[in-house]
């Protein structure tokens, strides 16, 4: 009887070892067809992934509506700069969409990119918001001054599209030395805070005859709070001593009481920013006060270089 219990439990472990090398053998055969299969597919994409039928051109790329300033088509550089790691495919749909939406953003004119989509066979679709120009900035430099077009985040745009009727007649901050690169914000304070009034300004700017602004002399120095004073010089020529600019906690007139002090002046005394007939000086820092002109005025024309990339034009 001992015999033959030794001889069922021997049989027994050997058909237990064979049923566990049968399934280890199964689970790596399994395997290695799995990952010979992966193999053959990633070897099967090279050729894929350069052929034209699934390659993304420029051409081949939809954005959102360009406004009508932007006058370029900034497409073929965009997708340009996102097939310099090689080319751009729909095989690779999620690297794909990463490197459209990377190429998009560092274009000077967008914004934001809100959404890429790939639409068969090989196209995309980019939601972008775009850039708009707020003012133009006179950059002064050793070969003279050039107009330098920027947005309400004082980010600087192009020139290229923008005419030079349309650089003239935007609010225009003076006294600025040095320029970032182009689609790069300002960090001078004196832009940005420019820029802030400006921006706040809204419509009145263009209804107040308003033309230029610039910084009163060096910044301004109370406890830990440094801040500049601002001037804006009306078509006219008269001088509006405005002070700080928006939210900027002084204890001058808010920009609100500001502005409506000046409304109230104007319209109350019939008085045109515009003519020869406005005031030398209109001082809103402490409430309002003026002086009125005792000559003159001079020849206010605004002479600077509009910035082009065929040379240098003269803006009057």
């Amino acid at each position: 009887m001992a015999a033959q219990s030794n001889g069922n439990l021997i049989s027994a472990t050997v058909a237990s070892v064979s049923r566990r090398w049968r399934v280890l053998l199964g689970g790596a055969v399994l395997v290695g067809l799995g990952w010979v299969g992966s193999a053959v597919w990633r070897v099967s994409q090279v050729p894929l992934r350069t052929h034209a039928d699934f390659q993304i051109t420029a051409a081949a790329v939809d954005t959102t509506p360009p406004p009508p300033w932007v006058r370029v088509d900034i497409r073929e550089q965009a997708i340009e700069r996102a097939t310099l790691q090689g080319p751009l495919s729909v095989i690779d749909a999620q690297q794909a969409v990463a490197r459209i939406a990377e190429a998009f953003r560092h274009e000077p004119w967008v914004r934001k990119v809100d959404k890429v989509e790939l639409q068969p066979p090989n196209r995309a679709r980019v939601e972008l918001q775009w850039r708009r120009p707020l003012a133009v900035v006179a950059v002064e430099s050793p070969a003279g001054v050039s107009l330098t077009p920027i947005d309400a985040e004082s980010v600087r745009l192009p020139t290229a599209g923008l005419k030079d009727g349309e650089l003239r007649r935007m609010p225009r901050i003076t006294g600025v030395r040095g320029a970032p690169p182009t689609g790069e914000a300002w960090v001078d304070p004196q832009v940005n805070d420019a820029v802030s009034l400006i921006n706040a300004m809204g419509d009145n700017w263009a209804r107040l005859s308003l033309a230029d602004i610039a910084p009163l002399g060096q910044p301004q120095i109370r406890g830990d709070l440094h801040y500049y004073q601002f001037e804006v010089i009306t078509i006219g020529g008269t001088r509006i001593f405005w002070g700080a600019a928006p939210g900027v906690p002084t204890e001058e007139p808010a920009f609100a009481a500001k502005l409506a002090t000046l409304q109230r002046f104007v319209s109350g005394n019939h008085v045109q920013l515009d003519g020869y007939n406005s005031p030398e000086i209109i001082d809103l820092r402490r409430g309002l006060d003026t002086t009125k002109r005792i000559a003159k005025k001079k020849d206010g024309k605004r002479t600077a270089q509009a910035e082009t990339g065929s040379g240098d034009e003269v803006v009057k």
